[in-house]
């Protein structure tokens, strides 16, 4: 009897029970976020990603209310943070097949997902998520290719992690 209660199971620390509620979470479909990379993938519903931090975020004559990219993949799988944190860069996609150029991981986790107008209804346009970027960073040049400014991507719905040297 003695030797039974010895093998008992002893209860999962909370970092596993956190790590089974995430996998449960990169299996969910719907409206959202991927992010993949470094054979990882992770998926966030839409609204556990408006339940993150909110930052009031501007953008061009109007703002609105996001999260920041390094939220949003904090609130995936572990192996993603891992993959997130050794990456080179990152590219955003966008619903309709735009994607940004590679950005690089110093520029990376400075952008912003914004999910809301300012008065906290849904993006009229360019959601459910638009990638916004503050201005002067990450520079490169625009998804239509006309010009050099900090990313603005509309309908933004995965983030591909670029594994290399940095």
């Amino acid at each position: 009897v003695a030797s039974a209660r010895a093998c008992a199971a002893a209860p999962a620390p909370a970092s596993v029970a956190r790590f089974q509620q995430f996998r449960t979470v990169a299996k969910a479909t719907g409206p959202g976020f991927s992010v993949v990379g470094g054979g990882a993938e992770g998926f966030v519903p839409l609204e556990t990603v408006r339940t993150l931090a909110p930052i009031p975020v501007p953008w061009g004559d109007r703002g609105g209310v996001g999260v920041s990219v390094s939220a949003v993949v904090a609130a995936c799988p572990v192996d993603v943070v891992a993959a997130s944190v050794s990456c080179a860069a990152g590219i955003f996609h966008a619903a309709d097949g735009a994607k940004t150029p590679p950005i690089p991981r110093d520029d990376l986790f400075c952008g912003y997902l914004v999910h809301s107008t300012e008065a906290g209804d849904p993006l009229p346009r360019g959601g459910p998520l638009r990638l916004n970027y503050p201005a002067g960073v990450a520079v490169g040049l625009s998804v239509c290719g006309k010009e050099q400014k900090s990313p603005d991507l509309k309908g933004c719905v995965r983030l591909e992690l670029v594994m290399g040297a940095r």
